[in-house]
């Protein structure tokens, strides 16, 4: 995995030398020189936030791919299994039953409900801020790992891709994009980020193997279609 880090001149990194590991200040490295950076960590959860796990799968699902249309959220994909999922978390999380509607080469999913608008603008405003705007709330970071796995699943359900060697999400707003990729170190999980590509894109990969089973056992996917090519990316690799 790569990344990229912006320091100034007087900084010091950790760099991994014959002797060991060594501090340098940022002004004195050279090319080739190879940065121990970290690839886990802990945060200790406040307990503070009542938040289910349909709840923090729905959020998640919403800051990747959700819009705010006055009293009503609206969600789009193209997998309709995916959708009904998302309906009965919904209906779960409401008791209400929310409308799918077919559009050309997509579905909507509509949620009616003003109650749930006024709680997330209260508790949550940063995810249906306008797409390059967007945040992870810091109740949201706080949760424990056991409710932030389904934000995150929630995340790459919207985003999120498998193709024949890694998993990936494409978006256009780079903090977003870098924060999730310090999350996922919550969960041992290193990742590269890239960017702007010709779309203003960045793209965050993870496509170490190790990485990638740790992925499919703390995170996975709520689509089957993505789950199964996980599955195969797991097993055929040799």
């Amino acid at each position: 995995p790569s990344t990229s880090i912006t320091l100034t001149s007087e900084h010091k990194v950790f760099v991994v030398t014959e002797k060991g590991i060594e501090e340098k200040f940022v002004e004195d490295l050279k090319k080739g020189d190879r940065l121990l950076m970290i690839s886990s960590f802990k945060v200790k959860s406040k307990g503070n936030l009542k938040i289910s796990k349909e709840l923090a799968c729905l959020l998640g699902y919403i800051i990747g791919d959700g819009t705010l249309d006055g009293n009503r959220i609206i969600l789009y994909d193209k997998d309709i299994q995916l959708v009904n999922h998302y309906k009965s978390l919904i209906e779960r999380i409401l008791k209400k039953e929310p409308k799918i509607l077919k559009r050309r080469n997509t579905y909507e999913l509509r949620i009616y409900s003003k109650k749930f608008v006024d709680l997330i603008l209260s508790n949550y405003p940063e995810i249906v801020k306008r797409s390059r705007e967007r945040d992870i709330p810091t109740n949201i970071l706080q949760l424990s790992n056991e409710k932030l796995r389904y934000f995150l699943r929630g995340v790459f359900d919207a985003e999120g891709y498998v193709d024949r060697s890694s998993i990936g999400i494409r978006m256009t707003n780079e903090i977003l994009v870098k924060k999730i990729q310090l999350v996922l170190l919550r969960f041992g999980i290193v990742s590269s980020v890239r960017g702007p590509d010709k779309f203003e894109r960045y793209e965050l990969r993870i496509t170490n193997p190790i990485f990638i089973k740790t992925f499919y056992e703390e995170i996975g996917f709520s689509s089957k279609r993505k789950m199964k090519k996980l599955k195969s990316i797991i097993r055929n690799y040799k």
